[in-house]
């Protein structure tokens, strides 16, 4: 529990509570370090603000999108960040049903959306996965899961992107 972790304001005390011992809390815009890598906490939504990263190693640029929903604070993520060789980004456009169906996570067209915007050379669908299982997913919560969805979306909005689909758990090299 001492390897790094970057996180929410909100979530260090918890992460400490349950014994991780070098915590670094980001706001957004925010970035620390570690090992030659830059970590840069970029705003974002899932219900309540939140944050999503850039990693850097000043040849490589990652966005990881988490689960946020899409909001237009991301649309400053291209100035501060021109280049980014891979964003990850969530595309089932999770809704919880008992909220009136209220949108959590940005859908396959949003999150295409958003990779055209970041101009990024590569991108990889995640969250897409996602289950409340069989009764959960009948009462509580309905999605997408579907990422060719996505694929689709990104070859219309960004045709430059390259897009690679893969399993839960599957090793990625790029």
């Amino acid at each position: 529990k001492s390897v790094p972790l970057f996180v929410e304001a909100r979530v260090a005390p918890l992460a400490e509570k349950h014994g991780f011992t070098n915590v670094t809390a980001l706001a957004p815009w925010e970035s620390a370090s570690v090992g030659g890598v830059t970590i840069t906490a970029a705003p974002a939504k899932h219900q309540v603000d939140e944050v999503t990263f850039v990693l850097s190693d000043g040849d490589r640029t990652v966005y990881f999108a988490g689960d946020t929903e899409y909001v237009a604070e991301l649309e400053e993520l291209p100035r501060r960040f021109p280049r980014i060789d891979l964003a990850l980004v969530p595309t089932n456009g999770l809704r919880i049903r008992p909220l009136l169906n209220k949108q959590i996570v940005m859908d396959a067209r949003q999150a295409a959306r958003l990779v055209a915007l970041l101009g990024a050379t590569n991108a990889m669908p995640h969250h897409y996965a996602f289950t409340s299982g069989p009764i959960g997913n009948a009462l509580l919560t309905k999605s997408d899961p579907n990422p060719e969805h996505f694929v689709a979306a990104v070859r219309e909005l960004s045709p430059a992107t390259s897009v690679r689909v893969t399993a839960p758990g599957q090793r990625v090299e790029f």
